[in-house]
């Protein structure tokens, strides 16, 4: 019996022009190419950004301390505590600021449609703006980044119910019946 046969990858449109580029659904004008050349990113995506690298850090202090607990023997009940006074005890000013201003100019700074009852659209769906920080969103950071991670193809179903939950806040998650270990072995 001869082994299956191997389907031929399809090729982009890009690649049979000799092109490296990949296949996009979207074009970039010239005009938008120079403009990103000469000006930069824009100010809401480096805003982003620092949002981003800013919980990040929080949340990795947090992984770390939370490390430090377990391997001193402290159970999770026991560490959370702990780990909930010092995601207060951290300083979220500034990264609240820039919550703040990104979203007051995300939507006009990005261009952002609107659906018919004046809501912001954001790639098709409502754009909704970042949650405040707080102790229990840093939590709940920490929660979701201890939660194995899955390869497997999300199905995709039509409609609203099918959409992978969004985490936006503490109150945007079911509680937990009990942590995994942490993700770093």
């Amino acid at each position: 019996m001869s082994a299956p046969r191997r389907r031929k990858p399809k090729t982009s449109t890009a690649a049979k022009d000799g092109s490296a580029s990949p296949a996009r659904n979207f074009t970039i004008s010239t005009e938008e190419k120079i403009r990103a050349l000469t000006i930069g990113p824009p100010a809401w995506s480096v805003r982003k950004k620092r949002i981003e690298d800013a919980l990040e850090a929080f949340v990795d202090q947090l992984l770390d301390l939370r490390d430090e607990l377990l391997a001193s023997g402290m159970s999770e009940a026991e560490a959370h505590p702990r780990l909930l006074a010092r995601a207060r005890a951290f300083n979220v000013a500034p990264v609240q600021q820039l919550i703040d201003k990104h979203n007051r100019y995300y939507p006009m700074e990005a261009n952002l449609p609107m659906d018919a009852r004046g809501r912001f659209l954001a790639q098709g769906e409502l754009w909704e703006p970042e949650p405040d920080l707080d102790a229990t969103r840093l939590i709940a950071l920490l929660d979701a980044a201890l939660e194995p991670v899955s390869l497997a193809p999300r199905s995709r179903r039509s409609g609203p119910a099918s959409r992978a939950p969004v985490s936006r806040g503490p109150d945007s998650r079911a509680p937990r019946s009990g942590r995994p270990r942490s993700r770093r072995s």
